[in-house]
């Protein structure tokens, strides 16, 4: 889920999406008028001199096309298609993730316990309609992950009287200290890591290596 992303995803969600939960998304937005903020021009083709030229190894310029919504030329359209591999790995250079190391791989902040009922209450209060869509609840846990990781860095840099302060999240300490203590970083069974590059894993285990070493006791 990256910047590139949003206008993939803006198709995708029109197509998939129960038709009557896309006029609350709509609503939502409007009702905080923060309608000027959203929008996916500049953000997804912005970011192209970034995918294509910010490192070396950065993904192929096809699949920075393809995502972009450009065309490559009659024939090019035709034999060159959307292939998941390279659509990942591009998500995760626009992400801002380091190319070089193998944090490249992380994974986002989960909850471990997916049926934990604080969990549960506080995803039915903060997204309202979207918590009663049963194949959008996988998506809702991880969007409350990140915003209870992100938590400390969102209160220092959003103004006051921003809405998102305002929500349960925010508005009560205790509920958020406690979501946070549930917080996983670990690679569970459920999640794994998508558009790795084969140097990224020779980077793991190169880390893993080093870490080996650096516990031998010294003579």
């Amino acid at each position: 889920m990256t910047v590139l992303g949003l206008f993939s995803i803006k198709r995708r969600l029109t197509r998939k999406l129960p038709v009557r939960v896309i006029p609350v998304i709509s609503l939502q937005i409007r009702s905080f008028r923060l309608l000027k903020l959203y929008g996916t021009h500049s953000v997804r083709t912005g970011v192209a001199t970034f995918a294509c030229g910010g490192s070396t190894g950065g993904p192929s310029i096809v699949s920075v096309c393809l995502h972009c919504g450009w065309s490559i030329g009659v024939v090019q359209d035709r034999y060159f298609r959307y292939e998941a591999a390279g659509d990942q790995y591009l998500g995760r250079v626009v992400a801002g993730l380091p190319v070089h190391n193998s944090d490249f791989a992380v994974l986002p902040p989960h909850f471990s316990d997916a049926a934990d009922e604080a969990l549960k209450s506080c995803i039915a209060v903060m997204f309202l309609v979207l918590a009663s869509e049963i194949n959008l609840r996988g998506i809702l846990r991880l969007c409350l992950a990140s915003l209870v990781y992100h938590a400390e860095y969102l209160m220092v840099t959003f103004p006051s009287e921003h809405p998102l302060l305002s929500t349960l999240l925010f508005a009560k300490p205790t509920i958020l200290q406690d979501l946070r203590l549930k917080l996983e970083y670990s690679e569970p069974s459920w999640m794994k890591a998508s558009g790795i590059p084969p140097h990224i894993e020779l980077n793991k285990k190169l880390d893993k290596q080093q870490k080996s070493i650096d516990a031998l006791p010294s003579c």
